[in-house]
């Protein structure tokens, strides 16, 4: 794992953390296309949908540079309408040890929020 990356990772759950906290609410984003920074189409390794009053999330490994935008992406639908329900996946197949931590902390992020955390469907 490159230095920088973990630096940023805990920087961007600090801020999530702070955000989620002051939050009352979710906004309604339809899911997005990931690209890498500068533009560049990625390989889609994550997407945060909102299907009816529910926010789906899904994960594929390795997420190397990833978990920012999806932290972001997460944070942007937490807001009026906030969701009645996220699903997440609790463990992705492959994952590095890098990116389980980086799950556990979206989690924690996520229970903060105080909506109901369900598996994937």
């Amino acid at each position: 794992m490159a230095a920088g990356v973990g630096y940023r990772a805990r920087g961007a759950r600090g801020a999530l953390l702070e955000q989620i906290a002051q939050s009352r609410g979710g906004s309604l984003v339809a899911q997005r296309t990931q690209t890498k920074p500068g533009g560049r189409d990625g390989s889609m390794t994550w997407s945060v949908a909102r299907v009816g009053s529910a926010l789906h999330v899904s994960i594929a490994v390795p997420m190397t540079g990833e978990w920012d935008a999806l932290l972001e992406e997460i944070q942007a639908n937490l807001t009026d309408p906030k969701p009645l329900a996220i699903h997440i996946p609790s463990r992705v197949e492959g994952a590095t040890t890098n990116d389980e931590e980086m799950l556990r902390v979206v989690w924690d992020a996520l229970a903060a929020a105080a909506v109901p955390l369900l598996p994937p469907v």
